[in-house]
C-alpha cells in the first residue's frame, strides 16, 4: 500500500493461504482505491491442503473473498507468456482503474518452463493514473472524473490527502454515519469497473460450424481442454470452444452469446465448481451446462475431457 501511494507500481505474490490471510488488505485496497497487483498462484485446500500441488480453488475468493459491496478485476494466464504478459496488463489495470487487481494464476502454471519472448520497450505501452492538478489547494482527493476514477497525488509532493478504509466522502475524510455518502461512495467502486464490462472481458473463442456442444475453460485447465478439442475434430466432431483469460468481471454477454448455437456447454475445472455458476447465470437456461470438476492437484487430460464430451453427445447433447 504505501509503495503505490509514493507512485510506485506495487505488486506481492502468494499462493491460497496468504491470499486468505490478505483479504482484510484487499477490501482496503479496493476502499481506498489503491492500485497494486495481487499474484495469486493457487494450490490445493482448503487450509495447507496439498501445499505443492495445483488447483483452481480461489476463483470465487478472488471476486468475493473480502466482505462488502465491491468489483474486482482478475485475469488467468495459460502460459508462461502470458504470466508476463498478464502482469503488465494487471499493472496498466490497477493503475487505469485505482483498483487492485489479481493475476489468478495457479501451481502448474507457476512451475512451468516454456520459451519466453520479452517485448522492446517500445512495442509495449505503459499506463499511470491521473495525476493531480498543478494548484495543491484545488486538489479533491476522492472526487470522481467523467470514467468515476479520481486522480491521483502521489505522496510527497505536497498534496493533502486522508486515506482510510473507512466510508469517506471526496476529500478523504470518514463519514461512517451517512447512507447516502455511503451510497454514492460504493455504488461509484461498483460502477467504474462494472460500467466496462465488455470493454475488460478478455476471451478467446473458437466456434465450428454446427457445433452443439461447447467447452469453455480458462487457465491451466484451458490446455486439456484445446487439447480435446483439437482430438474430437481429428475424429470428424464439431466443438466449440471458448477461453476465458478475463475471469472478472465475468463477459456476461460473450459467454451468452457463445451459448446461443448451442445445446449444451461443458465446464472443466479443477476444483468442484466454481466458474460453471456464473456461466449458468449468463447462458439463462438457453442450454444445459455441466461440470467437468477434478481435484487432489492433478490437473485433467485431453482424452478425459474428449471421453467426457463425447458421452454428452451420444446422449443427444442437449440430454
Amino acid at each position: 500500500r504505501d509503495s503505490a501511494w509514493t507512485g510506485a507500481k506495487s505488486m506481492t505474490a502468494t499462493s491460497g493461504p496468504g491470499f486468505s490471510l490478505m483479504m482484510e488488505n484487499l477490501g482496503y485496497a479496493v476502499m481506498s482505491e489503491t492500485p497494486c497487483v495481487i499474484v495469486n498462484v493457487q494450490r490445493s485446500g482448503p487450509s495447507t491442503g496439498q501445499p505443492t500441488e495445483s488447483a483452481q480453488g480461489d476463483v470465487m475468493q478472488a471476486r468475493w473473498g473480502t466482505h462488502g459491496d465491491h468489483e474486482i478485476i482478475a485475469l488467468a494466464p495459460a502460459t508462461v507468456q502470458e504470466c508476463m504478459d498478464l502482469t503488465m496488463k494487471s499493472f496498466n489495470l490497477a493503475e487505469r482503474f485505482r483498483n487492485p487487481v489479481v493475476l489468478l494464476t495457479d501451481g502448474d502454471v507457476g512451475h512451468m518452463r516454456e520459451r519466453l519472448i520479452i517485448p522492446d520497450r517500445k512495442d509495449y505501452q505503459v499506463e499511470f493514473r491521473k495525476p493531480p492538478p498543478e494548484s495543491i489547494e484545488g486538489y479533491v482527493p476522492f472526487e470522481a472524473q467523467e470514467d468515476g476514477i479520481p486522480k491521483l497525488a502521489d505522496f510527497g509532493l505536497g498534496y493533502h490527502t486522508y486515506v482510510t478504509g473507512l466510508t469517506h466522502d471526496v476529500t478523504g475524510l470518514p463519514s461512517t454515519d451517512d447512507a447516502e455518502k455511503h451510497t454514492a461512495l460504493v455504488t461509484r467502486l461498483v460502477d467504474k469497473i462494472a460500467s466496462k464490462r465488455d470493454e475488460l472481458a478478455l476471451i478467446e473463442v473458437d466456434e465450428q460450424k454446427g457445433a452443439k456442444v461447447g467447452m469453455i475453460s480458462y487457465g491451466i485447465t484451458s490446455r486439456p481442454a484445446s487439447g480435446a478439442v483439437r482430438l474430437l475434430r481429428e475424429e470428424g466432431t464439431a466443438v466449440s470452444n471458448m477461453r476465458l483469460i478475463g475471469i472478472w468481471p465475468f463477459p456476461i454477454r460473450q459467454v451468452a452469446e457463445f451459448a446461443e448455437r448451442l445445446d449444451h456447454i461443458v465446464v472443466p475445472e479443477m476444483n468442484l465448481g466454481q466458474v460453471i455458476h456464473p456461466i449458468k447465470e449468463a447462458v439463462e437456461g438457453q442450454c444445459k451446462v455441466t461440470l467437468l470438476p477434478k481435484i487432489g492437484g492433478v490437473m485433467h487430460n485431453p482424452y478425459e475431457v474428449m471421453e467426457a464430451i463425447d458421452a454428452i453427445i451420444q446422449k443427444g447433447g442437449g440430454a
